[in-house]
């Protein structure tokens, strides 16, 4: 998209804070941060997120979506008391709003809008149109929502793919470029774009298969066509495949540029100036061949790597499983030689934000020590059977219990 079609005209400015924004026949025009300043940057947002944005957004902690209230520069939840941070007109809805501004210069790119992504908003007339993973794009329209996991400047709202911040069939569209391959549950995140997609609404993904890691700040899973299919198998299927610019070329220069640029200035002038065929002669006649890849560390070489491997043992002290209790909550429970409480019932433990779990478990034969660690900031419940035993704030609190082996009832 040329700064041409990004250009915003004072004229647009004036007329569109005239406009109310919840009306379903409202224009459909281009509007563009670049050329504003702060103070109407903001000003935009704000009007945005008030008319807009905040009318379809529920609470991630506890899911109800009639209880949330625009406090100025937050939003609190009526039922459950979390408050979300509103920072420069952006709404950050994660349970731990620091991990928002948790991000390195790279990660701050402009996905531009494709000529299909501008025809689903068209079709839309209006319907709220989710752009998921929207970068620091500075386009955006009346009805397009830029939403990603980081509180880059260009963005409209901050929220989890796995967990999103909105009401239940309340978008039209969702669309989303180069997400689902850096999404640690993908197959959550599609249940929730079902969830939040209104009867015949539309989804339109596109993510990585044959692509070098490029990590932002992960990379996760690449998929091939019946893969993406799968992940999105509760939606009727429009179409599937690769569009042009997924096309083997694309796959082709991407890995032969990053693999040059790895190379010394003497290396990287051999391999350039090597034939098809002698590279393909070079591995054909030595598969385990280094030309070429002598200079390559370990993470050069699983950066372009034909696959890769895991190996990992059960650990025989304590077995622990992961199992869901409802939507929002998820149950960790303790077998053979876990931590228990008095009296050796068994403890378990809540924690409402279960998509982005890191745990580590070790069992200290002598005194039963179970550790888990989770992100410090989470709030954690302890439960006996039924019984709610302790709700203890963060993580690093029911740390220090289980270490001093006193959980009070």
């Amino acid at each position: 998209m040329t700064d041409h079609e990004f250009s915003l005209e004072i004229k647009w400015i004036k007329a569109y804070n005239k406009i109310p924004l919840n009306s379903a026949c409202y224009p459909q025009r281009l509007f563009s941060s670049r050329n504003l300043t702060e103070p109407e940057k903001l000003k935009l947002k704000n009007k945005k997120l008030r008319e807009f944005i905040f009318p379809l957004l529920r609470c991630v902690v506890c899911a109800d979506e009639d209880s949330l209230e625009l406090l100025g520069n937050k939003i609190v939840c009526r039922a459950c008391g979390q408050k979300y941070p509103v920072h420069n007109g952006i709404p950050v809805m994660l349970p731990d709003p620091d991990e928002a501004f948790d991000y390195t210069p790279e990660v701050v790119v402009e996905n531009p809008l494709s000529g299909q992504w501008l025809e689903f908003i068209r079709r839309a007339e209006g319907r709220p149109v989710l752009n998921l993973g929207s970068g620091n794009q500075p386009g955006t329209f009346d009805n397009l929502i830029k939403m990603d996991i980081f509180a880059v400047p260009n963005t409209e709202i901050v929220a989890s793919a796995m967990k999103l911040p909105f009401k239940s069939a309340s978008l039209h569209t969702v669309f989303s470029g180069a997400v689902f391959e850096h999404l640690r549950n993908p197959f959550q995140a599609s249940d929730e774009l079902f969830r939040v997609l209104e009867p015949n609404g539309e989804v339109y993904i596109e993510t990585a298969f044959l692509s070098p890691v490029h990590a932002y700040p992960n990379q996760f899973f690449n998929m091939t066509t019946a893969g993406v299919e799968e992940l999105f198998g509760n939606f009727d299927k429009i179409n599937s495949g690769a569009r042009s610019h997924q096309y083997p070329s694309f796959t082709l220069v991407w890995i032969l540029n990053v693999w040059s640029q790895k190379l010394s200035p003497e290396n990287h002038k051999d391999f350039v100036n090597s034939t098809v065929n002698e590279i393909k002669e070079e591995y054909n006649n030595n598969p385990f061949s280094m030309r070429w890849m002598e200079e390559f560390t370990e993470k050069d070489l699983q950066e372009l790597a034909c696959g890769v491997f895991f190996h990992g043992k059960k650990t025989a002290a304590v077995s622990a499983y992961l199992k869901f209790a409802s939507p929002r909550i998820a149950v960790l429970e303790a077998q053979t030689g876990g931590w228990r409480a008095k009296g050796e019932s068994l403890i378990r433990i809540y924690c409402n934000r279960y998509e982005w779990f890191r745990t580590v478990w070790k069992t200290i034969e002598r005194g039963y020590q179970f550790i888990v660690e989770f992100p410090a900031r989470w709030p954690v419940y302890l439960v006996q059977g039924k019984t709610l035993v302790k709700k203890i704030p963060f993580m690093k609190d029911l740390i220090k219990l289980i270490k001093t082996r006193s959980v009070q009832s």
